[in-house]
């Protein structure tokens, strides 16, 4: 279901912790039966359509995708209608971002991450060292890839 080579993704931690706790509330024994939804009160109602919808938002833009599309458009309106801020919730990191991106990519978003020129040095790195680099250089700068921006 959701798939565990995403390191670093703090997110995909709430998510499963999020759905553990719907399942168990789902399965407890409710002492207000005909009380709503599942005996729920307003609030937690609320709470698990949110969750539900949000299960259900696919914001991942693939190779074949058109970034104009309308599953794209929608999701990108929903992220900017709820404040949704990723950097609270994913850091790049070498094994996540870095090491699946090209040489010359990482040496450009550190530029841009770091809002000044690289050191020339850099350049000679090999992908593997300068992955681990760029991990360390963009840490705590609330910098996220184009793609994560909404």
């Amino acid at each position: 279901m959701l798939s565990t080579r995403i390191k670093g993704a703090y997110w995909l931690k709430g998510v499963v912790f999020s759905i553990g706790a719907w399942l168990l509330m789902m399965v407890a024994p409710m002492p207000m039966a005909g009380a709503g939804l599942f005996g729920l009160n307003l609030g937690m109602g609320i709470d698990l359509l949110s969750f539900c919808a949000a299960c259900m938002v696919n914001a991942v833009q693939r190779k074949f995708d058109r970034a104009d599309g309308d599953r794209l458009s929608h999701a990108s309106s929903l992220a900017k209608a709820v404040n949704l801020d990723m950097a609270a919730w994913y850091t790049p990191t070498a094994e996540s971002y870095f090491g699946r991106i090209g040489k010359q990519r990482i040496l450009d978003e550190l530029a841009e991450a770091r809002k000044s020129e690289n050191a020339p040095a850099w350049a000679k790195l090999k992908k593997a060292e300068l992955a681990k680099l760029a991990e360390r250089e963009v840490n705590g700068t609330g910098w996220l890839p184009e793609i994560l921006r909404s």
